[in-house]
């Protein structure tokens, strides 16, 4: 839920105390960049979707990297998807159908850019 507990809501759940959310993206997990550009995410991350280095399940937001230049995020059951300001793309998470783009079937733990094939 992100709000640092196990429980299913039923109702929304406010998560921290921040206000100045810009973008959000949930499947087993959720992504969040705040108005100042920064990454955040948690929940589910047993291939390092959640993009903290790690597959330790988060139930709480951990900012991703330190980056302040991300503008938007996509988030699939097993991997995650976004965006600088400059369009550049980034993907980590499950790999093993070649999904993230990086011309390998390797999971990532953290955001890897993915290059421009043409």
């Amino acid at each position: 839920v992100g709000d640092g507990t196990n429980t299913n809501r039923l109702a929304p759940v406010r998560i921290g105390s921040a206000s100045n959310w810009a973008r959000v993206a949930a499947d087993d997990h959720s992504l969040a960049i705040n108005d100042q550009g920064e990454l955040y995410a948690w929940g589910k991350n047993d291939f390092g979707q959640v993009g903290d280095e790690t597959t330790t399940h988060r139930s709480t937001p951990v900012r991703i990297g330190s980056a302040s230049d991300w503008a938007e995020v996509a988030a699939r059951e097993t991997h995650s998807l976004a965006l600088t300001t400059a369009g550049e793309l980034y993907a980590w998470g499950s790999n093993g159908n070649g999904q993230l783009g990086d011309g390998t079937t390797t999971d990532q733990t953290s955001p890897i850019k993915i290059a421009n094939p043409w």
